[in-house]
């Protein structure tokens, strides 16, 4: 099967693509390396400069040329209804291309959209980034994030993705909640997220002071919730100066954020997140343990009843998280389970063979194979 992925968030479309090629399929990957963590791809899309009219001019220019080798595909997946980093019409008006000129079209369901936002923000889910327990939150990242995603040109062009896609593909609980829509519940599948599983891993023998790492997006501190993590760790690292060793970094490449993962006993990841995502996957596939999403709605929806690997706290919570983080992170015992929890999780659902040939199952279907 010959399948081109578009876009790229958290090395998501370079993991599958290797697996898929594994499993001998022809893939290739169109991306801007998702910016400065400068994912693999085999055609660079990377807008220099988002401001700038002349290197999106620059960038339109190069799309065109691209056209040719945009075409005969069996399956074209985009990551994201805009998945270009240009005006939101710009990918609309591309993705009406690729459905004439290739077999089929796969929607990503992999990210912030006109549809995730207000799903979100009519409290769909219990809390997310943009309103908590039934209120609007994070004021400013809210009316960024509307301003983005709920004008008129991109609530069209989410929607007509979404409705001309042969499949809609969710790699998080919370996006396939969101998009789980009379309209769309016939083409929606839930498949995780693929990591490349580390068969030599072994659970890590924590000692104290554990290791605790921070990884900042500076764009994004409000969105993840490190706003309101970081300084409970601090406040951990204070009172046990000898139990508690704080890293904190911001905007690493992958290939550096890896081998600081690997040194690293716990990774503060996200708040607001009902699921693990890729970067405290890939920490969790080396035994880190991760502060991220890890919620019984979850857990529930997965099936698992026994694997409980992700520190968990709850957003507005400052007293009920720091006494999670305490209890926790200064029981050693406790560390060295979860650490060997993390990777029998990961192996179990996310093994990136099993997770793309779950993707070739439905791209031969949708595809007509």
């Amino acid at each position: 099967m010959k399948i081109l992925l578009i876009g790229e968030y958290s090395n998501m479309h370079a993991t599958l693509a290797e697996s898929l090629r594994r499993l001998g399929q022809q893939v290739e990957v169109m991306s801007d390396g998702d910016g400065w963590r400068n994912y693999r791809r085999d055609i660079d899309i990377t807008r220099r400069d988002s401001s700038s009219k002349i290197d999106g001019i620059r960038l339109i220019c190069k799309l065109l040329w691209l056209l040719p080798r945009l075409h005969g595909f069996d399956v074209v997946q985009v990551i994201n209804p805009k998945f270009l980093p240009l005006k939101a019409r710009y990918s609309r008006w591309l993705l009406r291309y690729l459905r004439l000129t290739n077999r089929s079209i796969s929607l990503g369901c992999y990210g912030m959209d006109s549809i995730v936002l207000r799903r979100q923000n009519e409290g769909c889910l219990e809390y997310s980034d943009t309103f908590c327990f039934g209120r609007k939150v994070n004021e400013a990242n809210w009316m960024n994030l509307s301003g983005s995603w709920l004008d008129d040109e991109e609530t069209k062009t989410t929607e007509e993705a979404a409705q001309n896609a042969d499949c809609l593909m969710a790699c998080l609980y919370e996006y396939y909640i969101n998009y789980n829509l009379p309209q769309y519940r016939a083409k929606l599948h839930y498949i995780a997220q693929p990591i490349v599983i580390d068969h030599t891993a072994k659970p890590k023998q924590i000692t104290f002071p554990v290791k605790v790492l921070v990884g900042i997006q500076k764009k994004r501190i409000v969105e993840k919730g490190i706003d309101q993590m970081l300084p409970l760790l601090e406040r951990l690292a204070t009172a046990h100066p000898d139990k508690i060793q704080l890293t904190k970094v911001e905007n690493v490449p992958f290939d550096q954020y890896c081998h600081l993962l690997a040194r690293t006993d716990v990774l503060a990841d996200q708040l607001y997140s009902y699921t693990p995502a890729m970067n405290a996957l890939e920490a969790m596939k080396h035994g880190t343990v991760v502060i991220s999403g890890g919620e019984e709605d979850y857990y529930r929806f997965i099936g698992e009843d026994r694997l409980r690997p992700v520190i968990n706290l709850r957003p507005f919570d400052d007293e009920g998280n720091y006494l999670m983080l305490e209890r926790t992170l200064l029981d050693i015992d406790k560390m060295r389970s979860l650490s060997a929890e993390s990777i029998a999780f990961v192996k179990k659902y996310h093994d990136s063979t099993i997770v793309a040939q779950q993707y070739l199952d439905i791209f031969a279907r949708i595809a007509r194979f």
